[in-house]
């Protein structure tokens, strides 16, 4: 039993190896109830696409499988949908303050010629994190703090900038000893 979260909605899985006794399934959602409804057809995959969860929010499911009058429940599964970006967007940045690295996720809207570079405050480009063809979605970055010329940075407050064509965003992240 399984919930995967995708633009168009959370996925909600499950497997059926034994029919024998069940007439049916029925999938809530915490905080809802109810939001499907399936008969028994039979051993196999079974799923539904949860279309009404909010994106970039988290929905715990649990599954009420029907045998007869009595129920059995799997379950809960936790699945997230999926924002769909407009514009390129940091979805993560941290932890900041850091000592020995910080984890990026940026979300880019279309498939884009993208550069990601580290600066210090001066304007000097310290570090290249990524310079290329980027698909749309997620793309997880790591900066250990080291300057591109070798070595660590020193500590203090860095500037990482994301730019494609059309778009640019910047976040301030800060390195401590």
């Amino acid at each position: 039993f399984t919930a995967e979260g995708e633009a168009a909605g959370v996925r909600v899985r499950w497997t059926v190896a034994d029919a024998q006794g069940v007439t049916g399934f029925r999938v809530h959602r915490m905080g809802v109830g109810v939001i499907a409804e399936q008969g028994m057809r039979g051993e196999g995959e079974y799923e539904v696409l949860d279309e009404s969860a909010t994106p970039g929010s988290r929905a715990s499911y649990r599954l009420e499988v029907k045998r007869g009058n009595a129920s059995e429940w799997l379950g809960p599964v936790e699945g997230m949908r999926v924002e769909v970006a407009t514009r390129l967007a940091w979805t993560r940045v941290g932890p900041s303050p850091f000592s020995s690295e910080v984890a990026m996720t940026l979300v880019l809207p279309v498939e884009s010629e993208l550069s990601v570079r580290v600066f210090d405050l001066a304007g000097h480009e310290v570090a290249r994190l990524h310079e290329g063809r980027a698909a749309a979605g997620a793309l997880d970055l790591r900066w250990r703090g080291d300057h591109a010329r070798g070595g660590r940075v020193p500590a203090g407050v860095y500037l990482v900038r994301a730019r494609t064509g059309a778009d640019e965003i910047v976040r301030r992240v800060v390195r401590v000893e």
